[in-house]
């Protein structure tokens, strides 16, 4: 626990999420006993290197495989990461344009669009995995929608993420224009 607060150690970090993969049918066993490392796992900081975000991604499809209690946070942190994480990885300033001067990545961070593109990934594989979740995943995106005093970069940038979901989940298509 006290390492995925800290965050400290990326080594330990990646080596307890894929422990934890293995354990999952521990953990769903009695979900409450664990709801502080549920919480823990649950707020997640995706400014990390690309082979910790993996982990953790297929660790949040195996709780969601393993049961779909899971399926509604795991749908509220992506969707809360696709609206946040321009303005985390610092491509949007205060102001509201867009930081192209002082890039916030480094070598050892995921670049954004690989990270969306993994986010876009899970959102897929989860609705394939249980697929009434459409259900619940329409609200969690109405939700999130920026609020129309945002820089216009971090509504254009939701609107953009929106439209991807629409190409490979054609169903919702209808619900997310509206």
């Amino acid at each position: 626990m006290d390492q995925l607060k800290s965050r400290d150690d990326p080594e330990t970090i990646w080596r307890v999420y894929l422990g934890l993969q293995s354990c999952v049918s521990i953990l769903m066993k009695d979900p409450d006993n664990y709801r502080e490392l549920i919480n823990a796992l649950y707020s997640y900081n995706w400014q990390l290197e690309k082979k910790i975000n993996l982990a953790f991604l297929h660790l949040l499809s195996t709780f969601v495989s393993a049961n779909s209690i899971f399926l509604l946070p795991t749908f509220q942190l992506v969707v809360k990461s696709l609206v946040q994480l321009p303005n985390t990885y610092g491509l949007v300033q205060s102001t509201g344009v867009v930081n192209t001067t002082a890039p916030l990545i480094t070598s050892s961070i995921q670049p954004l669009s690989e990270l969306t593109a993994q986010l876009h990934n899970l959102l897929r594989y989860v609705v394939c995995t249980v697929p009434t979740g459409l259900a619940e995943l329409t609200p969690v995106l109405a939700s999130n929608f920026p609020y129309k005093k945002q820089p216009i970069e971090i509504l254009t940038n939701y609107v953009r993420e929106l439209l991807c979901i629409c190409e490979y989940l054609p169903v919702l298509q209808p619900r997310i224009l509206e």
